[in-house]
């Protein structure tokens, strides 16, 4: 029962490392730079890598993937630019509303 337990634990692992490996590439790959998105179409070149640089974004491939990870792990689902507020208040909030 043990063993079968921990097989079972491996495999929740292994799919949760291929899940996030596989979100984080899908969105790493979208043609749209956040930190523009964020900073909006007039901002200068300085505020969009100021953005970039607060974001993460200038950091390697590797260790923008090992933060995200940090950051699922730590329960925190990062921030919501359109409502302006954290992404797990949002959904918290959300929830408490349809309950």
């Amino acid at each position: 029962m043990i063993r079968y337990l921990a097989g079972r634990l491996a495999q929740s692992c292994l799919v949760l490392f291929g899940v996030t490996l596989l979100t984080f590439f899908l969105l790493f790959i979208l043609p749209a730079d956040p930190a523009r998105m964020i900073a909006g179409r007039s901002a200068t070149i300085e505020t969009v890598n100021r953005i970039r640089a607060e974001l993460g974004l200038d950091q390697p491939v590797p260790i923008q993937y090992l933060q995200y990870v940090a950051r699922l792990v730590r329960g925190d689902l990062g921030r919501s630019y359109a409502q302006k507020i954290e992404v797990r208040d949002l959904l918290s909030s959300r929830l408490a509303a349809t309950a």
